[in-house]
């Protein structure tokens, strides 16, 4: 095991957030229909936000957590997930979604190790927290994606 700073941590979460944002911007050829289109602009604005919560936690680091270094347990299972994410042409809002899920699953897995790496209480909080996120923003997701589906049978 290696040891890294949160604050490199922080960005190499950012680069994978930044990756699966930039898969959430198709080319508009590729989407099947509206459903899907909002789906893909749902999804990609979700990971702007939480990108730009990771940003703005690093320019707001008051309590010098950035800097503290810890026993760096791998994300090759992230990285791997990510790999995996291949949105194409012509898929299917859910399967979209599928897709994001497992990336969002990934990483709340990859959060709580590092948390529970932790050696210092203000470290391990912030890697529940941003772990909690990412659960509750999934679960948000779901029931959008559920509530929409709803939606559009009642109205055929």
């Amino acid at each position: 095991m290696t040891y890294q700073q949160v604050k490199d941590v922080l960005q190499r979460i950012s680069r994978c957030q930044q990756r699966l944002r930039l898969g959430l911007a198709p080319p508009s050829r590729w989407i099947c229909d509206q459903r899907t289109e909002l789906i893909y602009r749902t999804l990609e604005k979700e990971e702007h936000d939480l990108e730009s919560a990771v940003t703005r936690f690093q320019l707001e680091d008051q309590g010098g957590v950035l800097n503290v270094w810890l026993q760096f347990a791998g994300d090759e299972e992230i990285e791997t997930t990510l790999d995996s994410i291949i949105f194409q042409p012509g898929m299917s809002a859910d399967e979209v979604v599928a897709l994001k899920h497992e990336f969002d699953d990934a990483l709340t897995c990859f959060l709580k190790q590092l948390a529970g790496a932790a050696n210092t209480p203000r470290v391990e909080e912030l890697f529940l927290r941003l772990a909690e996120y990412v659960d509750t923003r999934s679960a948000s997701q779901a029931w959008r994606i559920r509530e929409f589906q709803a939606g559009d049978k009642i109205s055929r």
